[in-house]
């Protein structure tokens, strides 16, 4: 479909431009938008772009975090070691215990739908643990299509227990579906997926 897409705009437009030319002899309106082209893709791919573009997003972060995690002898560092030793120490028994909402059989744009998690901690804690609704359309086979995520927030529970809370508006028509993800949740974790570590419904 692009390359058919492609092919139809360089036969339509762009060859035309190229073989229509004035009294000169030159395409005016072919250089003209081939002038334009170099001022715009210029500014987007330059090596003089993407330097800053990794030193702002990469560099720079990567000297920061060295710099948190080197201090006061090492402090934070050893605080993320234990806090990742105690997550997969404890990280196989984790479990999704229940997963409810209270949508209704058919519902209408504009509903709200309130889903709740009941997740059994394995020793963990619920500040250990970053919990996500993660919904959209089914597909035919009941798959989610084009997935939304949501935080759902430590909502209650008791013991070793932990409910999970969320509310999400119905903005969507057609059959829609829901799961829960858990990732680990730790301020100084550049990403969640980092340790490897993710339990789906």
């Amino acid at each position: 479909m692009e390359g058919k897409a492609l092919y139809d705009l360089l036969e339509r437009e762009i060859i035309p431009l190229f073989y229509t030319r004035g009294m000169d002899g030159l395409p005016r309106e072919w250089i003209r938008r081939m002038k334009e082209s170099m001022r715009d893709v210029g500014k987007k791919f330059s090596s003089h772009r993407m330097l800053l573009q990794y030193a702002d997003t990469f560099y720079a972060p990567a000297v920061r975090n060295a710099r948190t995690f080197s201090a006061k002898g090492y402090a934070q560092s050893k605080e993320v070691s234990a806090y990742l030793a105690r997550l997969r120490a404890h990280w196989a028994e984790l479990r999704i215990e229940e997963l409810s909402s209270d949508a209704a059989p058919i519902l209408t744009i504009g509903n709200t739908i309130s889903v709740k998690a009941r997740i059994f901690l394995a020793g963990l804690s619920a500040e250990d643990l970053g919990v996500e609704l993660y919904y959209g359309a089914l597909s035919s086979k009941g798959e989610i299509e084009d997935p939304r995520r949501m935080e759902m927030a430590p909502c209650g529970g008791e013991g070793n227990t932990a409910l999970y809370c969320a509310q999400v508006a119905c903005d969507r028509t057609g059959r829609q579906g829901f799961t829960i993800r858990i990732l680990p949740r730790h301020d100084t974790l550049v990403h969640p997926f980092l340790p490897g570590l993710v339990k789906w419904g």
